[in-house]
């Protein structure tokens, strides 16, 4: 058989299969005759084949006379009779109109030829009829706008078999599929994505053009989405389970994740490489000590426990006797355990050593962040969704944290520190110098205001500093939520905006149905030398449900 013989989709040889035992009947046939040994060989053909070329080859057959004997009459075979040279020879098939065959699907029939001094040949043909579908679109235009993910669906109202190809789309748009077969009376649903990658900010429109064997041939679907600030490419880690907590090491690159349901921690290097461990207990908070060689978490059974960060097993588990909060590892030895919210109850100080707990004998309700303060001997604290939340200052130079606590009266709505500890960042965009402790309790003043970063358009979710680049990252959702998530560059001198781009939105299937869920950004990290920032982010599908997971990217 010749070069050009065809050769089936996947798709629709599976369909070839199914109707397999469709043939001919004996309408299509001018003689019926007594059927001999076949052809080893197939002849695969279309519709689509208004002729098709076939090379006629039977060694035994030398250079005997052939005629054609049987075949169906909705083809003609060109010549009809021919002489072998040393077993080969050849014929044309010419399907002149395919709207008088019978049936769609697949036809197995036999071409018989008779052949002198071997007698009767059949030459296998399998004919695939498309027919004549009809084809529609589920919509005629998509518009994306900040979205990253859509779909719509291919009709086949019947008559055939609906054959279809992508012949034309924008670069930015990517489709799970660029080619089918819809059986009569189905559809077929093609998931879209958008790549804003490197894109500039602006609007964007175009057109995906399919090609169909339907009568109305071409199918046409409009597109549009728009693009504010550019998405950077970054590396992808799903996270099973509702995050509860995550710290960054700054000193080793090491992530911690801690999660829940199913109850997990997670460490992810710089280099990717990710470790877990399952346990038997729920957590509520995690840190990694300022020196990275040890995990500290806390557990709704009142546990605090400690983990190597080179395997994850557990070093040693002490009983705090309280739910607590928040957990700070002070790098002298202690650890420091803030109560549950609305408990009433007091700051712990733990010996990790001995295993021995004091309690702070200031009332502490409320004290629902805790942390080290970066090269110095001081905890501070804040009081998240009390008017106002304070900034609460813990003195740990003598191990456990001192009886008399600061309480500086300014309202910070979450905060973080500078890197080299010298600045608290505060949730309210203000910036202030870090207070030493003073000894004095309650302080009716606002420690010295070193500057204010410039308006957000939207809600700050986390924020990291970076020495090394002289810059605040700051992650925050738009006031109008189809903007989406964004991280700004912020200078840590003037706390202008530098740069900004947007937080890629997560894509997700949940019920068959293919979601863009724009996420938050409750955890951010940059690393030492400030060349790559972590993202935990996390989306929310249908009926509250949360998905999460961590993106790196690689910075200029």
């Amino acid at each position: 058989m010749s070069n050009n013989k065809i050769f089936l989709s996947v798709k629709l040889l599976a369909v070839i299969i199914v109707f397999a035992l469709v043939s001919c009947s004996n309408d299509f046939l001018h003689v019926e005759q007594k059927i001999g040994s076949p052809v080893k060989d197939t002849i695969y053909m279309t519709d689509f084949d208004s002729q098709f070329d076939v090379s006629f080859n039977l060694a035994k057959a030398g250079n005997a006379h052939w005629r054609v004997l049987q075949y169906p009459a909705w083809m003609t075979i060109s010549p009809m009779e021919d002489n072998f040279m040393e077993g080969k020879s050849s014929f044309q098939i010419v399907v002149p109109d395919k709207t008088f065959i019978s049936t769609y699907g697949a036809i197995n029939l036999p071409l018989v030829f008779d052949v002198d001094g071997v007698g009767l040949v059949q030459y296998p043909l399998v004919f695939f009829n498309f027919g004549n579908p009809g084809s529609y679109l589920s919509t005629n235009e998509l518009m994306f706008d900040y979205r990253s993910a859509a779909s719509f669906s291919i009709y086949n109202s019947g008559g055939g078999f609906l054959k279809w190809e992508v012949k034309d789309k924008p670069a930015w748009i990517s489709l799970s599929s660029q080619n089918g077969l819809v059986t009569p009376n189905s559809n077929e649903q093609i998931n879209l994505s958008v790549s804003r990658l490197n894109m500039q900010k602006g609007s964007y429109s175009g057109e995906i053009t399919l090609s169909t064997n339907s009568i109305s041939k071409i199918l046409k679907l409009k597109v549009s989405m728009k693009v504010t600030d550019p998405s950077l490419p970054g590396t992808i880690g799903n996270i099973e389970g509702e995050v509860v907590d995550a710290d960054f090491c700054k000193a080793t690159g090491l992530m911690v994740i801690a999660a829940r349901n199913p109850n997990r921690l997670y460490t992810v290097k710089s280099d990717q490489s990710v470790k877990t461990i399952d346990l038997d207990k729920i957590p509520i908070s995690v840190t990694i000590s300022e020196s990275g060689d040890v995990i500290a978490g806390i557990f709704t059974n009142t546990d605090l426990s400690l983990f190597s960060t080179e395997n994850l097993s557990i070093l040693k588990t002490i009983k705090t006797g309280i739910i607590p909060s928040e957990v700070a590892l002070g790098g002298n030895g202690w650890a420091y355990v803030s109560p549950k919210q609305y408990d009433s109850n007091y700051v712990l100080s733990i010996n990790l050593n001995t295993g021995e707990v004091i309690k702070n004998k200031e009332y502490m309700n409320g004290l629902t962040l805790l942390k080290k303060v970066p090269g110095k001997n001081l905890l501070y604290g804040s009081k998240i969704g009390w008017s106002p939340d304070f900034l609460v200052v813990f003195d740990i130079s003598k191990g456990a944290v001192n009886e008399v606590v600061d309480q500086w009266w300014i309202t910070l709505q979450k905060f973080w520190m500078s890197e080299d500890g010298l600045r608290v960042f505060s949730g309210m965009r203000k910036i202030y110098r870090s207070p030493e402790y003073q000894g004095k309790g309650s302080i009716n003043d606002a420690p010295v205001l070193d500057g204010e970063i410039e308006q957000l358009p939207g809600s700050i979710f986390s924020m990291d500093h970076s020495s090394a680049l002289k810059e605040l990252f700051i992650a925050y959702t738009g006031y109008n939520s189809e903007v989406g998530c964004k991280v700004s560059r912020i200078d840590d001198a003037g706390y202008f905006i530098k740069k900004s781009f947007a937080v890629n939105n997560i894509t997700i299937e949940e019920n068959n149905t293919l979601l863009t869920l724009i996420p938050e950004v409750p955890y951010m990290f940059i690393d030492k030398l400030g060349k790559e920032l972590t993202l935990v982010e996390r989306g929310s599908g249908n009926n509250g449900k949360a998905y999460w997971r961590y993106e790196k990217i690689k910075l200029n």
